[in-house]
């Protein structure tokens, strides 16, 4: 019995002493994170994707990699590194529903006074069986933004939410020595 136990342990140990392991697709890491709804009713499926896009230097030239997002979790975000905030919504509407997509996207300043508010943005209005969006923000500094996306069917009743990707935008301090 107590053999199994250190056998437990053991294992246990050596996953936790693991490296992270970042699969690769055509290149490219693969999402840490998606985000998948559906609604019985209509039959769409919404999946939404979100990530910052990390500059890096790759034997001398500048090359992009995403760093995949959490719903309701916050992340700073270094304006001098990141270059934009990407999200990516992939529909698919195999009975043909009509729907529109909506963005809805709050924002305030990280510190002190300054523009804050609720911008909504209609994405998409049709019945496409399949549809994907990219959909970028920039990188404004000293400001926390959260993204959400709505579905709404042809009478405006909600059908799916996902979001509340939060981003603080800061500019780090530069250390003086």
């Amino acid at each position: 019995m107590k053999i199994k136990y250190v056998t437990i342990l053991l294992f246990l140990f050596l996953i936790g002493c693991a490296p992270r392991v970042t699969i690769l697709l055509d290149g490219q890491p693969v999402p840490d994170y998606s985000y998948v709804m559906s609604n019985p009713a209509t039959g769409i499926m919404m999946e939404v994707t979100s990530a910052k896009i990390i500059k890096a230097d790759e034997e001398g030239e500048e090359v992009l990699i995403p760093e995949y997002s959490k719903v309701d979790k916050i992340y700073y975000v270094d304006s001098k590194k990141t270059k934009y905030i990407m999200v990516s919504i992939k529909i698919k509407n195999l009975k043909k529903a009509e729907y529109q997509l909506v963005e809805r996207c709050t924002f305030k300043p990280v510190v002190g006074s300054g523009k804050s508010g609720v911008a909504g943005n209609l994405i998409y209005k049709g019945r496409l069986r399949y549809n994907t969006f990219n959909i970028r923000h920039d990188i404004v500094p000293n400001t926390f933004k959260k993204i959400s996306f709505e579905l709404y069917d042809k009478r405006g009743t909600q059908l799916l939410e996902i979001g509340r990707f939060s981003y603080k935008m800061v500019v780090p301090e530069e250390r003086r020595w």
